[in-house]
């Protein structure tokens, strides 16, 4: 229904005048289309309304046909059953979330140039597709792919969830097309994390595990004075912060016992059939064992028997005053006792000798049918006098049968050796010593 327009020069009926007024109070049916889009004022706007109302201004409302509200501008705000904005809009106070006046989206309060997305209670994002939210740093998505932000040194983040994952990535900082994104790590369905690169520090309390942590490569590292433990009911390195052991089916394999210094306590060793060749095994109790290797520098055999062997062919005992001791038993073979520090060699052969001393002495000048003499002093005392054997070696003039050696007062400390001359003629002589006894 259109208003009926009036002639010029027609007179104007109220029935004329009455469809404007019903159309402007609301009349049921009479509402007619306003427009005005003939106006041509570049001062005034094209509809004023104002409400002199100093209370509640009421200036605006546009209803739906059930009455509920689609427009409403009072003073106390603009209500609006929904809302459709094209373009850029700014809201310079902020938007109001709900009915709760502290759910807001506004600029931060001391940086205009970042924005703020607050709420008293939760704060939720909500992506209702398969791909579900995504949050990225100084890039975005176009709606066909992704571009990068204004920044060309901060390097593009992007955090997403979807499907039960979650994935971070990033790209390089730069200009230009935006590369593929690169993983950087990965939460999947199963609960599997993945750190695609870089490493993992752990501070504060460290790692707490309830199953199994495995390492398919590279190496465990521990800053100094901590400790790596995992175990299970009968396996694994155990500590219990001063005392280690590992254990193999309940049964240990290393460990030490406590006490300065700690004791190390060593299940079995089996090198396989390999030789230690170097580093050095340091014992204070008992070595024990049923054979090494025949190559190896001590072994034992099947039958009992243990073999020193020295790389030189020579077995060295050199322990201060050590005594080299067999309870029962011969030694066969060639055997050679020698001490390389003095004419001393100790040793005991039934309980009889303890050891024996020798030297050498040279006599000149004992003239025909005369002797000489010179005192003997031994390196170490005996505890009773020793048995002396004295032997001539070559003289000057004639011959041995003519030389005469004798030891004379023989004491534990020492005796005199005399030589006697029937050579005939003045000459000088050699004799040596051998002292035994206990």
């Amino acid at each position: 229904m259109a208003y009926t327009l009036v002639n010029p020069g027609d007179p104007i009926h109220a029935s004329q005048l009455n469809q404007v007024i019903n159309s402007l109070i609301g009349t049921a049916a009479a509402g007619q289309v306003l427009s005005f889009s003939a106006l041509n004022d570049s001062t005034h706007y094209a509809l004023t309304v104002q409400n002199l109302d100093s209370t509640n201004s009421n200036a605006l409302s546009v209803l739906k046909n059930d009455g509920t509200t689609l427009l409403q501008v009072r003073g106390s705000g603009v209500t609006v059953s929904a809302l459709t904005v094209s373009g850029l809009t700014a809201f310079a106070g902020g938007v109001q979330i709900g009915p709760n006046a502290s759910s807001l989206l506004r600029p931060m309060p001391n940086d205009s140039s970042s924005l703020l997305l607050q709420s008293p209670n939760w704060v939720n994002t909500a992506g209702l597709g398969a791909n579900g939210p995504m949050i990225s740093s100084d890039a975005y998505y176009d709606g066909t792919g992704w571009q990068r932000g204004s920044s060309t040194s901060a390097i593009p983040t992007l955090a997403n969830c979807g499907n039960g994952a979650f994935g971070w990535y990033t790209v390089p900082a730069g200009s230009g097309a935006m590369p593929a994104w690169t993983q950087r790590m990965g939460l999947d369905g199963s609960g599997n994390l993945t750190l695609q690169t870089g490493s993992l520090t752990v501070a504060a309390a460290g790692i707490t595990a309830n199953g199994n942590l495995t390492f398919h490569a590279g190496s465990i590292y521990l800053d100094t004075n901590q400790w790596l433990m995992w175990q299970g009911a009968t396996n694994g390195i155990i500590s219990d912060g001063t005392n280690l052991a590992l254990r193999s089916n309940g049964s240990v394999l290393v460990q030490n016992t406590g006490g300065s210094p700690q004791t190390l306590s060593v299940g079995a060793v089996n090198t396989n059939g390999s030789a230690i060749t170097s580093g050095a095994i340091t014992a204070s109790g008992v070595v024990t064992g049923n054979g090494i290797s025949s190559s190896s520098q001590v072994y034992a055999t099947t039958v009992g028997s243990l073999y020193l062997r020295g790389a030189d062919g020579n077995v060295h005992i050199d322990q201060g005053g050590a005594t080299l001791y067999a309870a029962t038993g011969n030694f066969t073979g060639n055997v050679t006792v020698q001490n390389s520090g003095s004419n001393v060699v100790p040793f005991t052969v039934n309980g009889v000798y303890e050891h024996i001393e020798h030297g050498s002495v040279t006599l000149s000048g004992i003239t025909n049918n005369t002797g000489q003499s010179q005192a003997q002093t031994f390196t170490r005392a005996f505890n009773s006098a020793p048995i002396i054997i004295v032997g001539i070696n070559t003289p000057t003039a004639g011959d041995v049968q003519q030389w005469h050696p004798a030891a004379q007062g023989a004491t534990t400390t020492g005796f005199n050796l005399r030589i006697y001359n029937t050579s005939g003629s003045t000459g000088n002589c050699s004799a040596y010593w051998f002292a035994m006894g206990n």
